[in-house]
C-alpha cells in the first residue's frame, strides 16, 4: 500500500475531503476501498482517499454521508472553540415532509417540541425542492395553530449552505407552551433565498 503524509491544522477544508497544511505531520497508509450501501457497491471517486492510521480506517465523510442520502457541512467556530461538523438526514425515510410553502419550494417536518419554563423549542427539518443557486441560505416562517384554536406567534427559521433536494435540521424558539400533539394546523412561508458562499 502507498504511504503519504497528512498534516493537520486548526482549520478544516470545507469540502471535508482533504486537510490543509501545517504542523504535526504523521504517516498514514492509503487504504484502497469500495463501499457497499445496503448491498449496492459504490466506488470511491478519485478526489477522495481512504487511509489507515494506527489500525483505524478513516473515510471521506462527505462521500459516505451523501451516498446515504444525508448532507454534511461545517460551521467554523471562532476563539479556538471546536468546529461543528453537521450531518443531516431524514429521520423517517418512509414519511413525507407534511408541510410546504405555497410554491412548494420548501418542505418542512416538525420532529419535536421541548418545553422550558419560558418557551417551547421546536426541532424540525427543511428540504429544499427548488433552488436559485448551487448553495443557498433560505429563510422561512412557521405559523402554528393549536387544537384549542390558539395561534402561536410566527416562528422564524433558516437553513444555511443547502442545495436542491437536500435537507437541513433546525431548532427554533416559539412563544407559549405546547407539544406536537397539540398542533392542528401549520402554515409555511418562504421568506427569502440568497446565495451562500463559504468566504
Amino acid at each position: 500500500m502507498k504511504k503519504l503524509i497528512i498534516a493537520f491544522v486548526s482549520g478544516i477544508v470545507i469540502s471535508l475531503s482533504s486537510v490543509a497544511v501545517a504542523a504535526n505531520e504523521f504517516n498514514v497508509t492509503l487504504f484502497p476501498s469500495e463501499f457497499i450501501f445496503n448491498g449496492k457497491t459504490k466506488s470511491v471517486p478519485s478526489e477522495y482517499q481512504v487511509f489507515n492510521y494506527n489500525g483505524q480506517v478513516y473515510v471521506p465523510l462527505r462521500f459516505v454521508t451523501e451516498s446515504m442520502g444525508a448532507t454534511v457541512g461545517i460551521i467554523a467556530s471562532p476563539d479556538y472553540k471546536p468546529n461543528q461538523i453537521t450531518i443531516d438526514y431524514k429521520e423517517n425515510r418512509d414519511k413525507e415532509f407534511p408541510y410546504s410553502d405555497e410554491d412548494k419550494n420548501i418542505s418542512v417536518a416538525l420532529t419535536s417540541a421541548n418545553q422550558t419554563p419560558r418557551e417551547t423549542y421546536i426541532t424540525g427539518q427543511v428540504q429544499l425542492n427548488e433552488a436559485l443557486y448551487n448553495r443557498n441560505i433560505i429563510g422561512f416562517t412557521i405559523d402554528i395553530t393549536l387544537d384549542n384554536e390558539t395561534s402561536v406567534p410566527t416562528v422564524h427559521a433558516f437553513a444555511i449552505d443547502i442545495g436542491k433536494d437536500e435537507l437541513k435540521s433546525f431548532r427554533v424558539k416559539a412563544n407559549g407552551f405546547f407539544d406536537l400533539a397539540n398542533i392542528s394546523k401549520v402554515e409555511i412561508k418562504s421568506v427569502e433565498m440568497v446565495e451562500y458562499t463559504s468566504e
